[in-house]
């Protein structure tokens, strides 16, 4: 969690002084309440009793190099390093041991911290052209690129990285994840099912946000980062909640039902 805190320390620092220290500690720092859960998941099972391999002297060594990255002030060291330190972990633990599940986590929030980011800085015109297609399409204006014109006024938005479905999505994924390794519930076609569920409901979420920008020209700002914008950060994150708590919690009744046939012997 240190090199998470570590990446975000930027932000975290504009949002205190931005905000002062008590508002900004409301706000979870700037940092999404998604990631802070991943956090306290991690540590509840990095307590559990359950089972838990010994770790080789490789381990301890990519642990080490982890918490030194995690201390430096090198913002784009530690999620590369806890990117490349969760795969070498996910490698080398067994399935099912508490290593496993907290390397599956650790993914996830690379997912987020790494994955995401490199994603739209290498492939950002194409996604952000997405975004800016399905959008127009509920605006009934043009988009070219990621150019959106407003929709009975002159001129339009520019759809950047940060307003793309690709951070939700992350962001939705790290939660799936987290609630799946923390609950230790199987997955299948079903929960699968939910988890797609999911990422559409985030993807038409975004692209309603994005809408909204196209038919209220004049209330951009409040829509971007006002009070408008924090709902719509609140739907979003009760949205991959829900069916994900939804999803989890029916995996784990269907798999702890017994089976009719072993009930009759």
């Amino acid at each position: 969690m240190l090199a998470v805190v570590n990446t975000r320390a930027p932000l975290m620092l504009t949002d205190i002084a931005s905000n002062g220290i008590v508002i900004s500690a409301m706000r979870l720092f700037g940092v999404s309440a998604v990631i802070w859960f991943a956090g306290y998941a991690m540590l509840v099972l990095a307590l559990d009793d359950d089972i838990q391999s010994r770790p080789s002297k490789a381990d301890w060594v990519v642990a080490a190099m982890l918490a030194i990255a995690a201390f430096l002030p090198l913002s784009l060291l530690a999620p590369f390093s806890l990117f490349g330190a969760s795969i070498w972990f996910a490698a080398t633990s067994f399935g099912g041991t508490v290593d496993r599940r907290v390397s599956m986590i650790m993914l996830a929030i690379s997912a987020n911290l790494v994955l995401a980011p490199l994603a739209l800085n290498l492939l950002g015109p194409p996604i952000l052209a997405i975004d800016s297609w399905f959008t127009a399409l509920f605006t009934g204006t043009e988009a070219d690129g990621n150019f959106i014109r407003f929709r009975g006024a002159e001129g339009g938005y520019v759809v950047f990285g940060g307003c793309s479905s690709v951070g939700n999505m992350s962001l939705g994924l790290l939660m799936w994840v987290t609630l799946v390794q923390l609950f230790k519930v199987k997955t299948d076609a079903r929960l699968a099912a939910y988890f797609f569920a999911s990422m559409v409901a985030l993807f038409a979420l975004n692209t309603a946000r994005l809408v909204s920008f196209a038919y209220f020209p004049d209330h951009v700002a409040e829509i971007h980062h006002g009070t408008i914008g924090s709902l719509f950060g609140w739907g979003s994150l009760i949205i991959m909640a829900a069916i994900a708590a939804i999803g989890v919690s029916d995996s784990a009744r269907r798999h702890s039902e017994p089976r009719m046939d072993n009930a009759r012997s």
